[in-house]
């Protein structure tokens, strides 16, 4: 009678730990940010245009949209002109790194509606 109730709470323990074996190393093994990753295409000024009320920090910009190449350009920058920056150089500040996966000039926005 043990033999059996012990049997009858061995499996699923044992499955439960190889389940959770399983997924640790393939959590592991496997980046779950690569299946989220996805290519999308530059986005032109049409394109800000024609929405307005769409994110599009992060994309990649077509050659239509100027890019800031000075201080003093971006100084003159007002708030309803659109324009992008591609940094030269970056200054650590050891508050947050990048993974090594990520590319530092897409960046994915979500909104919680």
């Amino acid at each position: 009678m043990n033999g059996k109730i012990l049997k009858e709470k061995a499996i699923p323990t044992v499955a439960v730990i190889l389940s959770l074996a399983a997924a640790f190393l393939f959590f592991r093994r496997f980046n779950p940010e690569l299946f989220l990753k996805y290519e999308s295409e530059p986005v032109s000024l049409d394109t800000i245009r024609e929405n307005p009320s769409v994110s599009y920090a992060g994309k990649l910009p077509r050659a239509d949209i100027p890019r800031i190449a000075s201080i003093e350009e971006f100084e003159s920058v007002t708030g309803s002109q659109y324009v992008t920056h591609v940094c030269e150089e970056l200054v650590e500040t050891g508050m947050y790194g990048l993974k090594p996966w990520v590319d530092p000039y897409s960046v994915r926005i979500f909104v919680r509606e």
